[in-house]
């Protein structure tokens, strides 16, 4: 058996693999897994090892706080200027564990979101991943929020370590 041969085993076995490209991949539920508590529980951890690889920050956060700010119409049309649509929600939270990007205490992040959506705060332990920006940190989308569970805080440092050592090529979640 080859070296790459080898270590493309070893990491099946660990439940990980690295296409050909040297990209992180992640392995798909078991053909023999029926329950569908544990088929969802498995498709969580491969979207939960996927996020934390296409995106520049994961974190084991607290949330403290939300502020909302409207976001005016930035239309040429004097009568749309006014009219507000969007809201950019900025959140705070204290991190707990840092598993990818820069170490902080605190992070602040945003998302845009239509007017009038609902900003509640979850003050549970949960794992983060974001994307990185001009004005900092922010939402890359659905998904982007998992339990704090002893296997998902596991699965997060592991990828968080397998895909430190890869080049960067861009983070597909993040545009």
């Amino acid at each position: 058996m080859s070296l790459r041969a080898s270590v493309l085993v070893a990491t099946f076995i660990a439940g990980s693999w690295f296409n050909t490209d040297g990209a992180f991949a992640v392995t798909m539920p078991a053909a023999g897994e029926t329950n569908s508590a544990e088929a969802m529980a498995s498709s969580e951890r491969e979207f939960l090892a996927k996020a934390i690889a296409q995106t520049s920050y994961s974190a084991l956060v607290v949330h403290t706080r939300v502020d909302i700010a409207p976001l005016h119409n930035k239309s040429a049309h004097h009568e749309a200027a006014d009219v507000v649509t969007e809201e950019r929600h900025i959140y705070h939270a204290r991190v707990l564990e840092t598993f990818r990007g820069k170490p902080a205490s605190t992070i602040r992040y945003e998302m845009v979101v239509e007017r009038g959506e609902g900003a509640e705060i979850d003050t549970k332990p949960q794992i983060l991943t974001l994307c990185s920006g001009p004005r900092g940190l922010y939402w890359p989308g659905t998904g982007a929020s998992f339990d704090a569970v002893q296997s998902s805080i596991l699965l997060a440092r592991r990828v968080a370590r397998e895909t430190s050592s890869l080049p960067p090529r861009g983070y597909s979640q993040c545009n």
